[in-house]
């Protein structure tokens, strides 16, 4: 495969991890408002809102698997070219695995707050 089309590829891919990210924090803005509706009683035969919370936080750790991907790619790509532009594309990934390793816990915690609340025991 050409560089060119590895390059356009990659470009593809960002896209597709950054349309994870917007569906998945979008899950989030309707999570918030089942959370209202819940809370003022008017719906409660819908999804419960930190089920749909927690399928939002994982898209969004999805999408950032993906992007720490392409990150690593460039990195790689860079370092095959001797470019100095490699640092940063290193930076970046970096940056993308503690996005990864803070979502990987967010997860954690919404699973454990759906189960909690699936089971009745809610927050005030």
């Amino acid at each position: 495969m050409e560089k060119e089309d590895i390059l356009i590829e990659l470009a593809n891919l960002e896209k597709i991890g950054a349309t994870l990210l917007v569906i998945g924090y979008s899950l989030f803005v309707v999570g918030a408002n089942i959370d209202v509706t819940e809370i003022l009683e008017i719906d409660e035969d819908g999804p419960k809102a930190t089920t749909v919370t927690l399928n939002g936080a994982e898209i969004v750790l999805i999408g950032y698997v993906v992007l720490w991907i392409v990150a690593e790619k460039r990195f790689i790509i860079s370092q095959e070219t001797n470019n100095e532009t490699i640092y940063p594309y290193k930076k970046l990934a970096y940056s993308y695995i503690l996005s990864i390793l803070a979502n990987s816990l967010r997860v954690q915690a919404l699973g454990e707050i759906d189960v909690l609340s699936a089971s009745g025991i809610v927050f005030a």
